[in-house]
């Protein structure tokens, strides 16, 4: 995912399903959700749409956002991805019931180097931004302390993204 947000996977843009997505993503987390006896669900309305850009760093993105909420919420948490498409653009969301994030991290920790963990190295969500980003998405939070965090991925479809405007490193391919 690193290489990816720095250039070095960008030669990979490829147009692929939500269900290639799914199945790239879901042996990533896997053993990790059994480990700590995780509630994992994934919901999904279509698995057939298509999106574009690098699906590995997507599939990436999302496992890192599974790992830290069972890495905060702990085990025996709640995790729960939801894909969800609207206007077309596909919301991938990844919920969990652990304890939320105070409004004051809130803003800062999307930013790089910005860690509450002890072992974090502050750069798994700035990552997920910059992936997001690069293929023209956003990545938002709802979070209220006590009731869990929820991130959400909001990316074109691939029928509503021109070729030309998916950047994988700064420039356009």
């Amino acid at each position: 995912m690193l290489l990816f947000a720095k250039g070095g996977d960008n030669k990979v843009v490829n147009t692929f399903t939500l269900e290639h997505l799914l199945n790239e993503f879901e042996p990533m987390v896997e053993a990790l959700v059994s480990s700590q006896q995780v509630d994992f669900e994934i919901n999904c309305d279509d698995e057939s749409h298509s999106l574009l850009g690098n699906v590995n760093a997507l599939a990436s993105a999302l496992s890192n956002l599974v790992i830290n909420a069972i890495q905060v919420a702990g085990k025996g948490c709640k995790v729960v991805v939801d894909a969800r498409e609207i206007q077309g653009k596909l919301f991938l969301s990844v919920a969990d019931n652990g304890p939320g994030i105070a409004p004051e991290l809130q803003s800062k920790i999307l930013e790089p180097f910005f860690t509450t963990r002890q072992q974090g190295t502050g750069l798994g969500l700035a990552v997920v931004q910059m992936v997001c980003h690069a293929h023209k998405g956003r990545l938002t939070l709802q979070s209220q302390p006590g009731q869990g965090a929820c991130f959400t991925l909001c990316l074109p479809l691939a029928e509503h993204c021109d070729n030309a405007q998916v950047e994988v490193s700064g420039e356009a391919q």
